[in-house]
């Protein structure tokens, strides 16, 4: 399934990396291009130290990375099945 998640604040990129973990690709939207880049360093920081941790393989990790997308336009929500506002 492809999820949209509208918002890349602390709700959005903690249901993104839900929703990337649960298998699903992710098309995180924020129109602040400051704030996605704090989301996209936010969430490799958060699955680099689940990794260091032991509760995932660093495979595992770069999996959900790469299953999230961090787009500047909604224009990438027209195959998304589902958009979460967040």
């Amino acid at each position: 399934m492809q999820i949209g998640v509208l918002g890349s604040g602390s709700m959005g990129k903690g249901i993104a990396q839900v929703a990337a973990t649960a298998g699903n690709d992710v098309i995180l939207y924020d129109n602040n291009p400051t704030a996605l880049g704090r989301a996209r360093d936010d969430i490799q920081r958060i699955l680099n130290r689940l990794v260091e941790k032991g509760k995932m393989t660093d495979e595992e990790a770069k999996g959900i990375f790469g299953r999230i997308y961090f787009v500047d336009s909604i224009y990438d929500y027209r195959d998304c099945e589902l958009v979460i506002e967040a």
